[in-house]
């Protein structure tokens, strides 16, 4: 049986880890103003067929849920 406590009890898949350990050493700048949130922003645009969408990236995802930090 899986059970999902929450995004802090278990570590990451291997291949995450792969990709986290490849950019280790990279220096980029603030969140969302990064080479891969542009990547991300323009995958998005893309998928929702929506070129001219503003694409914000917002941290702290899980604090509005009950018991999130």
């Amino acid at each position: 049986m899986y059970s999902f406590r929450n995004d802090y009890s278990e570590g990451c898949h291997p291949k995450v880890l792969q990709v986290l350990t490849e950019t280790n050493l990279e220096q980029t700048r603030g969140y969302g103003l990064d080479s891969r949130c542009e990547q991300a922003a323009g995958l998005i645009r893309r998928l929702c067929a929506a070129p001219e969408a503003d694409v914000h990236f917002l941290i702290g995802g899980d604090a509005g849920e009950p018991g999130g930090d």
